[in-house]
C-alpha cells in the first residue's frame, strides 16, 4: 500500500458527498468495524468517491486503458483486465451501523465501473459478483483479510479461477505452452501480519483476534513437458501487490502454463505497464496474453502516466494522450 495514497486523505474527504462526510467525519484514520475488521477512513472515502465513475479522473484512466488494449491487440496480444474489488464493496456489513446505512444508500462503485470497461471493448470479469457468489465468501478466512486491505488466498484463488475460465472460453485457440502446476493448501492458521492493527489504540488492539491465512504451495509437476525451463512464458501478469497474495500462484495452477510476473507493488496501474512494455522481456518475447491486475481504488486516486511514461506508450505502443 503506497504512502502516496494516504497523503491524499484531505482531498478525498473534500470530494466525497456531504452525507458520507458527515457519517465518516467522527471516525479516526483507522477504526474498528464489526466482527474484528479494521477499517481505514481513506479506503472508505476512496470508494465513495469512485461511485462518481463518470467524473474526469476514472474516465481518463478508462480511455487511456482502452487505447493500450487496442494497441496490444493489434500486435496479436490478448489482454484481460482483472479489477480487484475494494473489500468494503465485498463486505460492507463490517462497517459500523451508521456508516453501513449511508454506504448502502448509494450505488456500488464496482458495479458502476464494470459497464465502463465493457463499453470500451475490454475483456474483463465481474470479480465482485464472482467472489460474493462463491463458497469462500462466508468462509474462515474470508476472501479478504480483516486487518489489512488485501484479499486472502481464498479471494485471490477464486479470482484466478475466474480469470483462467474466462481465458479458456474467450480465447479457445490461444494454445499456451503446457506446464502443469500442482496447488496444495493446508488448514488455516493464525497470521502474524498486523498491518493496520498497530494504528489502533493499545486497549482496542488487545481485543482484536489475529487474521487467519491459508498456507499454500504451488509446484511444477514432474512430467517431461514441465521441465522445459527454456520456454518463455506466454502469459504475463502486469499488476500490483494483490498479485503477490496468491493470485499469480493460483493462476499458474488453473492455466497450466508459465507466467511472467511484472507486478510492482504500490506503483498504480501505469508504472507496471509502461515498465513492462519497455523491457527486453516484452520487446524480445511478447506474450500471448497479459492479465492486467489492478485494485479498483487506483481509478479514483492514482495519477495518470508521467510524461516519461506517456513517451513509452507512444514510442512502443503508438498510444497518444
Amino acid at each position: 500500500m503506497s504512502i502516496n495514497r494516504y497523503i491524499m486523505l484531505a482531498s478525498s474527504l473534500f470530494i466525497c458527498t456531504s452525507l458520507a462526510e458527515s457519517a465518516i467525519d467522527k471516525y479516526p484514520e483507522y477504526f474498528l468495524g464489526k466482527n474484528g475488521w479494521i477499517v481505514s477512513k481513506l479506503d472508505y472515502t476512496d470508494i465513495v468517491k469512485l461511485r462518481d465513475v463518470k467524473s474526469g479522473w476514472p474516465q481518463a484512466h478508462f480511455d487511456l486503458a482502452a487505447k493500450v488494449v487496442k494497441s496490444l491487440e493489434s500486435k496479436g496480444i490478448n489482454i484481460i483486465m482483472a479489477i480487484v474489488p475494494q473489500r468494503l464493496n465485498v463486505y460492507p456489513q463490517v462497517l459500523p451501523d451508521d456508516l453501513y446505512k449511508d454506504f448502502m444508500n448509494t450505488s456500488n462503485s464496482y458495479t458502476n465501473l464494470i459497464p465502463e470497461i465493457f463499453s470500451r471493448n475490454i475483456v474483463t470479469v465481474d470479480l465482485l459478483k464472482t467472489i460474493k457468489s462463491s463458497s469462500i465468501y462466508n468462509s474462515k478466512p474470508a476472501a479478504y483479510y480483516r486487518l489489512e486491505p488485501h484479499w486472502s488466498f481464498n479471494g485471490a484463488s477464486t479470482a484466478a479461477k475466474a480469470i483462467a475460465d474466462l481465458t479458456k472460453s474467450r480465447f479457445p485457440d490461444l494454445k499456451l505452452p503446457v506446464k502443469k502446476y500442482i496447488l496444495k493448501v493446508s488448514a488455516a492458521k493464525p497470521r502474524k501480519d498486523t498491518y493496520w492493527l498497530n494504528n489502533l489504540s493499545k486497549d482496542i488492539q488487545s481485543t482484536v483476534p489475529l487474521d487467519l491465512e491459508v498456507p499454500y504451495t504451488v509446484t511444477a509437476s514432474s512430467s517431461p513437458s514441465s521441465l522445459l525451463e527454456d520456454v518463455v512464458p506466454a502469459v504475463t501478469i502486469v499488476g500490483t501487490s494483490f498479485t503477490g497474495y496468491g493470485f499469480k500462484q493460483a493462476l499458474l495452477a488453473y492455466l497450466s502454463t508459465d507466467i511472467l510476473d511484472a507486478s510492482l507493488p504500490g506503483k498504480g496501474m501505469w508504472t507496471p505497464m509502461t515498465q513492462y512494455v519497455s523491457s527486453p522481456a516484452f520487446i524480445k518475447n511478447p506474450p500471448k496474453l497479459i492479465v492486467w491486475e489492478m485494485p479498483e481504488y487506483i481509478l479514483s486516486n492514482y495519477p495518470l502516466p508521467t510524461d516519461d511514461e506517456y513517451k513509452i506508450l507512444k514510442n512502443i505502443l503508438g498510444v497518444e494522450k
